[in-house]
């Protein structure tokens, strides 16, 4: 169902306006207004330097990969690798980490560990 939006303070007019997303209604992704290839082109970060990071492992799945933020900005990927009763957190950073970072990245992604591979014997965090 499409209700009318106010357009200007106080005011209801007549004409539909803008879908809004209702009980009935889906909200679309702005994403459907492009063609395909060009979303799947927004798959990349700009790094420093301004080198472009991949984010996407297989594009035309989007798959996007796991990232970790430092100061609010993604600051690397990372990854959980298990083998027989050892779980490792890989983290790849785009740059050079402060020691302060990096000790609570270590620190956090030991907790990530001990709650996503509890039944591991060992947990590790390693930096590429």
């Amino acid at each position: 169902m499409c209700r009318p939006v106010a357009h200007g303070p106080g005011r209801r007019d007549s004409s539909p306006g803008p879908a809004l997303p209702g009980r009935d209604r889906r909200a679309l992704p702005l994403l459907r207004r492009r063609s395909r290839p060009a979303a799947l082109r927004l798959a990349a970060l700009r790094g420093p330097g301004g080198a472009r990071t991949p984010l996407a492992l297989d594009v035309a799945a989007l798959l996007i990969r796991p990232t970790f933020l430092v100061d609010g900005f993604v600051a690397g990927v990372w990854r959980v690798e298990q083998t027989r009763g050892a779980a490792v957190l890989a983290l790849e950073p785009f740059g050079t980490l402060r020691a302060g970072d990096r000790a609570a990245l270590t620190e956090e992604g030991g907790r990530l560990l001990a709650f996503a591979t509890a039944s591991a014997a060992s947990h590790e965090v390693r930096f590429a």
